[in-house]
Order: structure tokens, then C-alpha cells, then sequence
């Protein structure tokens, strides 16, 4: 049940959602409770992180945790601003039933080599205890997400492309693309890994694992992937003449082509795809390399 500011607006970004205000959210059946209060430019949200939706058993064999009532509290800017810098988040966001999304984990792969590698939760090589809402339990009891909840989607859709599911830590809304028309910013690295004398942490049993000197990156690390998109919106002052003068909300930096010459689409629109770069394009084969690079 959602009581409250839950009137049916537009967001920024063109998605409908019943969650811009302040609201309650309950729910009987699950115990979700959310309060969201919306003040001078300042988003609070509290809540006790059960979610609306069923979750698998916990505990299980790759997760040993309990989940149980929080007593949480989050305070994000509702008038956020772009700044052009990056900070790093442990928790980036709160879904709109209060679970938290915490992508990171705590477990790691340790060389005598000095490499440390973060596991990633969503992977084939180690059973961290996810459900069928890519979610686990942390000692503390808290269900969180690690990646997208499909149950949790369809609770919030409103039959558009964009499904508003929560809110990041900067304050902007978080989307989840129902025909996958946005996609991550990050791809695998292509550079082999290194590290010989590897131990798993305790959390993953411990005990010598294989080196991971050459191996090929395939998700199952952090550091498996590299971001490969930057956008940049119409507001940012390093966005250029290039955004203002095509009348687009922003552009999407990719990979390079040639040096100095990125992949670049435009965020809004007119969608386009664009090569930048100043002089002559140079080598013959540079649009079959820029083919090459299209997502």
C-alpha cells in the first residue's frame, strides 16, 4: 500500500513513477515499511530494508545470514546537480522499498604477487548466496541488492520502457531500461591478469587458489572491468559547443577509434552516433574502426 504524495508525475529522464514526493510504503504480506519525506531540497527516506517481493532461503549454503528488520535511515539531496567527478559509494542507492543496492563485496582473491582482487558478487566461480533477486544477507541481518531484482521491477512498473526503482547516493533517480536500450557503461578489460601465490579470504574457505597470472578477465573480479562510457550532460560545462549546438541533452563518451577520436552518442534527442575529431579523418579504414566500437 502507498500512501502519501504518490500522484503520478514525469520524471527528467521521461519515465512515469508515484515515488518524486514524500511517501509511505507498506506492505503487510512481506513487512515492508518506507517513509519518504521530501523537504527543502532534501530526500530522507526510512525504512526497515524488507522487501516487497518474496526472496529466496536464507540461510543457505553460499550465504549464512538471516534476514531480519533494519532500522535504517537515508538522507540524498532531491535537488541533485551534476559536478563532473566521481565519488565512490559502498551503498549506491536505495531502491523505493528501501533495500539498499550495494554492488561491492567483501570477499577478495590476495597474491604474493600484491595483487588484490574484489569478487564480484554476480559470477560463476564462487557461491556467494544470491537468490533470484541477484540479493543476499549481510551478518547484520540486512537484505540488500547486487543487481537487478526482477520482482522488484515489475512492482514499480508503469508500462514504459524506464521503470523508476530508487534513488542514488548523488540524489538522481535510478532506472532500470525493460528493453535493455541502456546498458552498463563498463565492458570486460582485454588486458590479462597477474598474480601468482593467490589465496581466496576466509569468507570464500580460504586456502590456495590457482594463479591468475594470464588469465583472461570474465566479470568474475572488480577489476575485470573497465568503464567504458562517460556521459557528460548538456549542463556540464567540458560538454563543448557540440551538445548545445545538436540540442541534445547530453553526449556519451566511448571508446577511442583512433587516438584522441572517441565513440560518442548523444543522450536524448535526436539519437545520433558520432565520430569527433578535428582535421582530417585520416587512415581509409577509420569508419570500419569506429563500426568496431559501436555498443
Amino acid at each position: 500500500m502507498v500512501t502519501g504524495s504518490a500522484a503520478t508525475a514525469t520524471t527528467e529522464a521521461g519515465a512515469t513513477s508515484r515515488y518524486l514526493g514524500s511517501y509511505t510504503l507498506t506492505d503487510a504480506e512481506f513487512g515492508t515499511e518506507v517513509t519518504t519525506t521530501v523537504e527543502d531540497g532534501v530526500r530522507t527516506i526510512v525504512c526497515n530494508a524488507l522487501p516487497d517481493t518474496e526472496t529466496g532461503e536464507f540461510p543457505n549454503d553460499g550465504n549464512p545470514n538471516t534476514i531480519t528488520e533494519q532500522d535504517n535511515t537515508y538522507t540524498f539531496s532531491a535537488e541533485p546537480t551534476y559536478v563532473g567527478a566521481v565519488t565512490s559509494a559502498r551503498t549506491t542507492g536505495v531502491a523505493i522499498n528501501g533495500v539498499k543496492f550495494e554492488p561491492g563485496t567483501a570477499e577478495t582473491i590476495t597474491c604474493d604477487s600484491g595483487q588484490v582482487y574484489r569478487v564480484e558478487a554476480i559470477q560463476g566461480m564462487y557461491d556467494l548466496g544470491l537468490d533470484f533477486n541477484n540479493a543476499h544477507v549481510q551478518p547484520t541481518g540486512e537484505y540488500h541488492y547486487h543487481g537487478v531484482s526482477e520482482l522488484m521491477v515489475d512492482v514499480f512498473d508503469e508500462g514504459e520502457d524506464l521503470v523508476h526503482v530508487g534513488f542514488a547516493a548523488d540524489g538522481f533517480l535510478m532506472y532500470y531500461s525493460t528493453s535493455g536500450a541502456y546498458r552498463s557503461g563498463y565492458a570486460l578489460s582485454t588486458e590479462p591478469r597477474t598474480g601468482t601465490g593467490c589465496v581466496a579470504s576466509s569468507a570464500l574457505g580460504g586456502g590456495a587458489v590457482d594463479d591468475l597470472e594470464g588469465t583472461t578477465p570474465d566479470g568474475t573480479f572488480a577489476s575485470d572491468l573497465n568503464a567504458r562510457w562517460t556521459a557528460r550532460p548538456a549542463q556540464n560545462p567540458g560538454a563543448g559547443a557540440v551538445v548545445q549546438a545538436l540540442g541534445v541533452d547530453g553526449i556519451r563518451i566511448g571508446p577511442q577509434i583512433d587516438p584522441g577520436v572517441p565513440w560518442t552518442t548523444t543522450i536524448g534527442q535526436p539519437q545520433l552516433a558520432l565520430a569527433l575529431k578535428s582535421g582530417n579523418f585520416g587512415v581509409e579504414d577509420f569508419f570500419l574502426k569506429a563500426l568496431d566500437c559501436a555498443p
